[in-house]
This record gives C-alpha cells, structure tokens and sequence, in this order.
C-alpha cells in the first residue's frame, strides 16, 4: 500500500519553525492473517505496530532548537542507510494505542504524528540526525542525545497541531520509553532520565495503592507473623472487604472518566484556539 501526496512547500509556527515541501511517501507492510489461526491470533496479529519505508529521502527543515542549536537547519531523511531500507514502525513511542486513545484519535501513529515520529524514529536507530544549513548544502551528521530527540518530538508536535495538552501526552511517552527500557541507539536507555516524569508516576502509583487497599491489609509491625499472609487473603476475600474495595474502583474508575472527559474538553479547546489564530493569521 503507498501513499504519497505532493503539496506546496507549507510552514508551521509554534515553539518550532517548520517548513516542508511535501509529505513523505511511505510504503506501508501488509499485515498477512494466517487462514488457520484463532480469533484471538488474528486479532493480536492485528494489533502489531505497522512497519513502513520511505519511497525516496525526505527532508525537513526546522529552526528553534534551542536546546540544541545543532539540529537547527534541513534534516533529511535518508530511505535506505548502507544499501539497505529503513523500516519505521513507531517502535520509539511506546504504547501508540494507548496515546491515541487518551489523545482522542489526534495522535495515530500514522496521522499528525508521521512526520515527528519518522524523525525521532530514526534517531532512535542511530543516535543522530543529518543535517545541512541549507538546502543547496550536503547533509552532515549530528550527534542527538535522546532527551533532544524527544525535545523536538514534541516540539514538532505541538507544533503541527497547536495542542500542547496532546503534545504533552506523546512526549511523557516517550520519555517512559526511557523507564520501560526502549532503546537508543541500540543501547538501553541513555540520555538524561526522565526524573521528574518518574516521580510523578511513582506518586500516582503510590496513591492509587493508597486509595484501592484499605489500611487495616496493610502489614504493620504488630502484623509481621507467619500467618499474615493467610490472615490478608482471608480478609481481603470476605464480603465486607469485596464490597469496599468494588466501590474504591468504582470512585476510581469515575475519577479517570472525569479526568478523560477534562483532557478532551481542554484539548477541543486548544484546537479551537489554534485555528482562530490561524484565522486572523490569514
């Protein structure tokens, strides 16, 4: 399956300036269902990330890395490296289902985010970028660490959509990519971490133990015994205990509705803005 599509060279502005020529041309995998296999089979099959390469180098030009000042200029893109094809598949952004789903669809992995995640893609591959200040001149290659690798991701994004509240979803993923172990570069993790992301996870982690075990299984110095653990199953089981903890998970389960619906109303808002920007822009 191709798609390709030439338009006119377009600009974006936002935390990033980005100017493009046209969109890239990809060739998409097929996804083969074997004949045989269970429902189950198809449907896991049917979930895999899609794999696609470019049909011809593509190249972009992008200005306001102040982070890293390097990356400023026309990065291209290259379809083969050594002779060979580079296959994309989004592999650095981990849980694609799960950032479309909180984004409401704004984030598909082969939608608004195809640009940015075909570069951040390859610096993951390599650990760098090749850049030229202009157009006219040969690409170089620049060393990109990976915490500017997801800079410009979701500086990319935020500028191609103007959501910063979707923007930030997709980048607090790819900086957990960090904590789960996703490589860069073919090593595990490098790059400054993630700490604060980290710390936010680990309090959300912590209060959602807090809110869904009741305090008396907690062990505490009177309750270390050989027979504790029995005690706790016992007690977690019994139909006082089921009744409190289906109806912490209910008040949980309501809480992440509310939370959800806020991200979607906030994130209509922000288009909404975006666009009456562009508007008067014009």
């Amino acid at each position: 399956m191709q798609e390709s599509e030439s338009i006119a060279s377009e600009k974006y502005c936002g935390p990033l300036e980005i100017e493009i020529d046209e969109i890239p041309s990809v060739n998409l995998q097929s996804i083969e269902l074997p004949s045989d296999a269970s429902a189950f089979r198809k449907f896991a099959i049917g979930t895999r990330k899609r794999k696609f390469i470019l049909t011809e180098d593509w190249t972009i030009s992008v200005k306001g890395m102040d982070t890293s000042t390097s990356l400023d200029g026309v990065i291209t893109i290259p379809a083969e490296r050594n002779g060979e094809q580079i296959r994309f598949d989004g592999a650095s952004v981990p849980f694609p289902w799960l950032i479309s789903f909180l984004s409401i669809g704004s984030l598909r992995p082969l939608g608004v985010m195809l640009i940015p995640l075909i570069v951040h893609d390859y610096a993951f591959m390599f650990g760098e970028l090749l850049v030229s200040k202009t157009e006219d001149e040969a690409p170089v290659r620049v060393e990109v660490k990976r915490h500017d690798a997801d800079t410009l991701f979701y500086r990319m994004i935020k500028t191609f959509n103007g959501d910063p509240v979707t923007a930030r979803l997709a980048y607090v993923a790819v900086r957990l990519g960090w904590l789960f172990g996703v490589k860069y570069n073919g090593y595990g993790r490098g790059g400054k971490p993630p700490i604060m992301i980290i710390g936010v996870a680990s309090l959300v982690l912590a209060s959602l133990g807090f809110v869904l075990i009741p305090n008396s299984y907690v062990p505490g110095p009177k309750k270390l015994s050989p027979k504790w653990l029995s005690d706790l199953v016992s007690q977690f089981f019994s139909p006082e205990a089921v009744a409190d903890f289906t109806g912490r998970v209910a008040g949980l389960v309501t809480f992440s509705v509310l939370l959800y619906v806020g991200i979607y109303l906030l994130s209509l808002f922000s288009l909404w803005r975006f666009m009456r920007e562009n508007e008067r822009g014009e």
